[in-house]
């Protein structure tokens, strides 16, 4: 804990905490949700069951109609920028996003997406049970 403190500093660590509380009441089926995690916003965010972030996820849904959407077993790994400005971006079921990628529009689900912005480089070929590269 005082490695943390000396890291952070009294200050950092107790946002660190608020934030951590705040995402396990706001999030409550996300399974995982790794600190430093920051999510805000005046939209719509709903993390589907199941959810799995690394440490430095950032989620930032602002506007109006803004709309982000993540599926049910979605894995996120570490220091990921998820930004949502416009409505109904969505995070399909089973999909991948690399470390220090910006998500800005709608991936589809079983993807491997990465970049910035993020783009899909493989997905899941159901008939051949293979990771195949996107077209």
């Amino acid at each position: 804990m005082w490695h943390t403190v000396r890291n952070y500093g009294l200050y950092g660590l107790l946002r660190l905490a608020l934030n951590w509380v705040h995402t396990r009441l706001r999030f409550p089926q996300a399974r995982i949700v790794r600190r430093p995690a920051y999510v805000r916003g005046t939209g719509r965010i709903r993390l589907g069951p199941g959810f799995t972030s690394g440490p430095g996820l950032r989620i930032d849904c602002f506007g109006d109609d803004a709309v982000l959407l993540i599926g049910p077993q979605v894995q996120v790994n570490d220091r990921v920028h998820i930004g949502s400005m416009l409505s109904g971006v969505n995070i399909g079921k089973g999909a991948i996003i690399g470390a220090g990628s910006v998500v800005t529009a709608s991936l589809p689900e079983y993807t491997i997406s990465f970049g910035a912005p993020a783009r899909v480089i493989r997905r899941f070929d159901l008939a051949s049970a293979k990771w195949v590269a996107a077209q």
